[in-house]
Order: structure tokens, then sequence, then C-alpha cells
């Protein structure tokens, strides 16, 4: 078919002149081409004025340049217009970016620095459209190989689309906004068509975007149809779908190969799951569907092999940016509220990939090293007999409030040098965000708030420890971080944004698995017996105890592009999760993996993740919990959980899991 041809070379084409094609004539021709996309109410999408549809697409106002399928995460290939009534002066000029061309015309430098960034796009579904999606801003044309670009306008409409940039400064967004608008409607990329009657106008959607200006009170009437897949050999010549005449309104393909339709909700099953036995019961559930397939109730994929798990946490094609999901999470939180808290998340570098990423890990390793947490052993010794001291005092001790929680934000707190005045301060506020960042408190607008207070003191607070320590250099976090800056260039908010997350994420993973390895030692027959008469192998049995049990639940990753695992489709946009419970029992990486072993040899597990994120805390983590059992062992041997008592779990979100209450008596 020439249309193919010309449409490869030139990526706009019109036809005018021609007999109209009416009713099912239309959708039946562009079948010949591929696939259609068949939207909710059917194939063919009619634009005119139309009030009782809330979407702006329906109003006489502008729309905004865009690409179709953006929140499908299935872009179609092609977008066919057919104008069936248009009158004089209507306006309501479809525009069209060849971004192809604009790409041309952008710096090395630039692009460099476009590679890095990524951006959320969130809006609430009104007619058809609507949800939240990620992208990267350089795209590439599946067929042609050209570079691309993939942005759409924010939308200030009767149903708004929020706009979030991710690895920009917050106070730079703006600024690229406008810089974007001013090369879009660059005439030199930018074609406006004037509707006639009869017009058919088709458009490559990977290589353009596309808009419209206001409608001038009028009635005008145009269809649309989406071609969702054309397909082309090696050498990009269009191969004819197979009985293409036959075809009216094909579905496109479904976006998951296996769903599962009627599973429990995890978080609803981690919730309901015996206290002893969750961990094992959590697996088994979760690998009991397969080895990859999708969960419609959490919106998200799941990977159950240890092998596949390290491959997309390895991967260039997957993101560790999951701020669509974690938005996702809050429709009914006003995001304006949140622009501190995010623009502070976003610079983390659990939120960033690739280059970008890789500096700001080092300069939190510059912080963290081990040397410092050397230099701090003796002092979190005395941390640790402080603290237990009251349980050899009263006989009894409730361990989550008065220990647990307690460690690592002490820890922490003596790691930047926070003076005991602010202590409480810098707790409440870390616990805010923490909260709202691990997803256990429900999200409202009064949460909201709290949480962006919180952020914003934080942030101020590191500002003002940052400048001290220019000053006056310590031997602490900060002053690591201050020279990692330096090394790196970094930012000052980068900077911050590395000491919040160490803030954030050290507290609550630290709790958690310390009280889930706590249990795992009383509550296993033997163990802790066999823990006093030789405490050389708490190093190991803790190793073995973060396998069977580990705070972190899920590991997961968003898709930048389409990829198959398993013979399961993920589509650009998709989020992927990978339980650890089920990884660190894979039957074919771990001998005997349902059984707890204190003495096996070289544990695997994925309690502190994999790959290029790998923990930075993880030494830390293991220097507090060998210290605090060593200690309990000797100074305890007859510990025991509080008799007439059961220990309480906290699955408060569906990422970790921890406890809420243990009773001890000596």
């Amino acid at each position: 078919m020439l249309i193919h041809e010309w449409m490869r070379e030139h990526r706009l084409l019109i036809l005018r002149g021609f007999e109209p094609l009416v009713d099912d004539a239309f959708p039946t021709w562009c079948t010949g081409m591929g696939e259609l996309l068949d939207w909710e109410f059917g194939t063919v999408n009619t634009l005119e004025v139309n009030p009782k549809k809330k979407n702006y697409l329906y109003t006489e106002g502008p729309v905004p340049v865009h690409w179709d399928g953006a929140f499908l995460h299935t872009p179609p290939h092609y977008i066919v217009f057919q104008c069936d009534e248009a009158g004089p002066g209507c306006g309501g000029e479809t525009t069209f970016v060849n971004t192809v061309e604009l790409m041309k015309g952008i710096s090395e430098e630039e692009l460099a620095a476009w590679d890095e960034y990524t951006v959320t796009y969130l809006t609430k579904k009104v007619v058809h459209y609507g949800g939240d999606f990620m992208a990267s801003i350089i795209g590439e044309h599946p067929v042609t190989k050209e570079r691309t670009l993939r942005y759409a306008e924010p939308v200030e409409l009767l149903n708004p689309v929020k706009v979030f940039i991710h690895g920009m400064p917050v106070d730079e967004h703006s600024g690229f906004i406008e810089t974007m608008k001013e090369r879009l409607y660059d005439p030199s990329v930018l074609y406006a068509h004037r509707w006639v009657e009869g017009d058919i106008v088709l458009a490559d959607n990977h290589a353009l975007l596309h808009g419209r200006y206001a409608l001038n009170n009028s009635n005008r009437r145009i269809r649309r149809v989406n071609v969702m897949t054309a397909d082309f050999d090696e050498q990009g010549r269009w191969i004819p779908p197979e009985g293409a005449a036959s075809i009216q309104g094909v579905k496109a393909p479904s976006l998951h190969s296996k769903i599962v339709k009627h599973g429990q909700g995890l978080l609803d099953f981690k919730r309901g799951a015996d206290v002893s036995g969750f961990p094992q019961d959590f697996s088994d559930y979760i690998r009991s569907h397969g080895e990859t397939y999708h969960w419609p109730a959490g919106g998200f994929h799941v990977v159950t092999r240890a092998a596949d798990a390290r491959q997309i946490l390895r991967s260039k094609h997957f993101t560790a940016n999951r701020a669509t999901f974690f938005v996702a999470k809050m429709p009914n939180v006003d995001l304006d509220l949140i622009g501190d808290f995010f623009g502070v998340v976003s610079r983390m570098m659990v939120m960033s990939d690739a280059k970008v990423h890789g500096m700001r890990r080092k300069s939190a390793l510059f912080g963290i090293t081990p040397e410092l947490i050397d230099s701090f052993t003796p002092r979190i010794a005395q941390t640790v007999d402080a603290l237990l001291d009251p349980l050899e005092r009263d006989g009894s001790m409730e361990f989550v409030t008065a220990l647990a929680r307690v460690l690592p934000s002490t820890v922490l707190a003596d790691m930047f040098m926070i003076p005991e005045a602010d202590r409480e301060f810098f707790r409440k506020c870390a616990n805010t965000m923490t909260g709202f960042f691990g997803g256990s408190v429900e999200y409202t607008n009064e949460v909201a708030v709290e949480c962006n207070e919180a952020t914003i003191a934080i942030r101020e607070y590191f500002r003002g420890l940052l400048e001290d320590r220019r000053r006056n250099p310590q031997n602490d976090f900060m002053t690591g971080m201050l020279e990692a800056q330096q090394k790196y260039n970094l930012r000052d908010d980068e900077v911050i944004s590395q000491a919040a997350m160490m803030l954030v994420a050290g507290q609550v993973t630290s709790t958690d698995q310390i009280c889930n390895n706590l249990f795992l030692m009383l509550d296993t027959p033997g163990v802790y017996a066999r823990l006093v008469a030789d405490p050389e192998r708490i190093p190991g049995a803790q190793e073995e105890f973060k396998r069977w049990d580990p705070a972190v639940n899920f590991l997961f990753r968003v898709a930048k592009e389409r990829q198959i695992i398993n013979g399961q489709r993920i589509d650009a946009g998709d989020t992927v999760f990978m339980s650890a419970h089920v990884l660190n029992r894979d039957p074919d990486e771990v001998e005997d993996p349902d059984v707890i072993r204190i003495d096996r040899e070289g544990v695997k597990h994925f309690a502190y993740g994999f790959g290029p994120h790998y923990c930075i805390g993880a030494r830390l983590g293991r220097v507090q919990m060998d210290l605090l059992f060593r200690a309990m062992v000797r100074r305890f041997p007859k510990l025991r959980f509080t008799p007439g008592t059961t220990p309480v779990r906290d699955h408060y979100s569906l990422a970790f899991s921890g406890f809420t209450s243990i009773e001890l008596s000596r």
C-alpha cells in the first residue's frame, strides 16, 4: 500500500477531494492498515462539541499537544481523521508537531540532560481516557529508529493533566515547560490543518504530536480512528494484515497474557495471615499463580523467579522512578499540596537511574563509609546496652516501642550529629515522612499537608546543617557528603535529598527487620538456645532470618518500553512487583528453601535489594543487629515472649511488614 510508503517518508498525509467514507466504511477502510484500537465506545471517536462529556476534547477550547494512547501505555501507530462537517471560519485547526525535525535542532549537551529526565502525567479518567503514566522525554521511532520527542503539555482545562518532571530541580520546571512550548509551536516544525469537509488526514503517532486550536462557535464534526499496529519487515516495508478486507474493528491485543482475576488482595492476605505462618503462606500464595502474571487489583505485574528479578533490577529498560505508581495510590489528594515532598523525593537516588543515580549514590557512600561506621560502632554498642537496661531492671519490655523504633533513629541521629535538643523534632518529622512514603497512612489532603510541612522542616534543617558543616567539618554523614558534592558537582538540594532518604529509609526498614529477626529467634524451636550457646552463629542466623522474613516485602520497577518476560507482555509504564519473600525461596537458588537453617552458608536473599540499587545502609543495619542480638543472648539467656501475650504483626503497607508489639520477659 502506497500510503505506508508515503507515511514513512512524510509522517503526515492529507487526502482531499475524494468521496467521503460514510458510516462503517471509514473504520473498515482503516483496517486495511492494521488493527484498530477498540475503545469502550468502539473504534471510532467522534470529536464534536458535547457538553455532556466532561472532557476538554469535547469543548470548543484548545487542546494542548500530546500523543495518542499515552494513558493506555500502548501508543497506536497511526491516527486517522475524517472531517464530516466543517463550516466556514469554524476554527479548530488541528496542530501537528514534527518531533523528528524538532529533535534535530536540540544540542547534544541538552539531549544528554533530557536523557536523564522522565515525566509523570496524571489526570482523573473522564469519558474514556485518563489515569497516570510515566515516559522518558526522548523516544525512538519503532520503524525508522529516528529520535523523537515524547512530551505532552500540561492541561489546565476541564479535566487538568498534571505534569511532574523527575531528575530536574523543581524550580526549573516552569522554565522548561515554557521553553518547550516555544519549541513545539515554532513554525518550522508546526503544521496547523484547516479542515474542509471530506478531508482525511493520517498522522504518524510515533513521530508527531498533535493538538487543536480553539473552535469558533462551530458544530464541526470529525471522526478519528487509531491504528494500533502496522507491521513492517526488517527493511521497513509494510506487511499487509492477513484478511484485512474482512476485518471490522479488530480489538487491540490483550495487555496481559496471564491475568489473575479472582485472587485475594495481597495486602488483605498479609493482614489476615497467621503471625507465625505469614512469611511462608504469603510466599506460597504469590507463587501459586505462576512465574509471571498480572494482578489487576493492584495494577501491577508479579515476577516470582529470582533470575528474572535480577534481570529486571539490572536492566536499563526498567526505571526505579516509581512516582507514577505512587501518585496513583492517592487519587483524592490535591497534588499541589505535596509539591515540596515530591521535590525532595524526586531527587533521591532510589528514584533515579543511570548516571544520575550513580552520582547520587556515590555521594551518599561518601557519607556512610565503612570507616565512619566503624568509628561509631562503640557508641552503637553503648546505645544498645542502655536500651536493654530497662529489660534487666524491670524483667519485661514491650520491645517494639522501647527498643526497635528507638535504636535506628538514635543511630542515625548520632551519625548526623543531631543535637539532643533537636532529636524529638527530628524523629517526629522523619516518622511523618516515613509514614507517607511507606503507605502506612490514609492519603487525604490533611495528611498530605502534614507530610509536606514535615518535609519542608527536614529540608530546611538539613540545609542549615549543610551550611554548618561547611564552616565546621565533623566526622559525620553530612561532612562526608560535602566532599562528594565538590567531586561530583551536586546541588545542595541533591545532597539534602540523599540525607532525607537515609533518614526515611534507614528508620522503618531497620526497625521492621530487627523485629522480624527477633521474632524468628524466639519463635523457631531451639534457635535462641543455640545462639546463646554459640553467639558466633548470630551473623549467619541474621542473614537466614532476612531471607525468611524480609522487612521489605516487594521490590518494584516500571517498564520504560515494552518487554516480554516468560511470555508475559509488559508494556511501557507498567509496574512490576517482585516479592522478596518469594525470590528468597526460589528452589532453583536455595536448597530446602522452606526450612529455617541458621547454619546455612552463603545465604542469598533480596532483603537489601539487588544490583545498582543495593541498599547502601546494609552494612550499618548488620552492625546494629549484630551488636543488639549478641547483647541479648549474653544478658538474657532465658529470654522469651511474655506468657499470655502474642506478638502483633504490622502489615501497614504492601511494601513493608514488621510488628507493632512484642512483649518480652527475661
